[in-house]
């Protein structure tokens, strides 16, 4: 199966739902995927495929790394597992899962 059929049954999926009337669930979160490298990211934090995890919240153009705190744990759990779900992994996606090719995740497609 490749990601585009994938795609084309949720598209039928979220459409099937749509015409039933049942409410659509807004995402809190925007994915990008350039070549062999994607982020996550939410209002303040941003999940890059290298694993890195930035704090957005003083300038978006220049991110800082982000902190351990609790609200940063907790949105890195949900980008990480939104992604996992993305990817079609069962797993959540954590920076010591990776393979040896940088950026690539395990259950990345070759």
């Amino acid at each position: 199966m490749t990601y585009t059929d994938k795609l084309a049954g949720r598209i039928v999926e979220e459409l099937d739902r749509l015409g039933r009337g049942e409410p659509y669930k807004v995402r809190d979160w925007v994915y990008r995927h350039y070549q062999r490298a994607w982020y996550i990211r939410g209002d303040r934090f941003r999940l890059d495929s290298t694993g890195k995890f930035w704090d957005l919240e003083v300038d978006p153009c220049a991110p800082k790394p982000a902190g351990a705190g609790p609200e940063a744990t907790k949105t890195r759990k949900r980008l990480a597992a939104a992604v996992a779900e993305l990817h079609g992994t069962s797993d959540r996606w954590e920076p010591s899962l990776r393979s040896g090719t940088p950026g690539i995740a395990v259950g990345d497609p070759p």
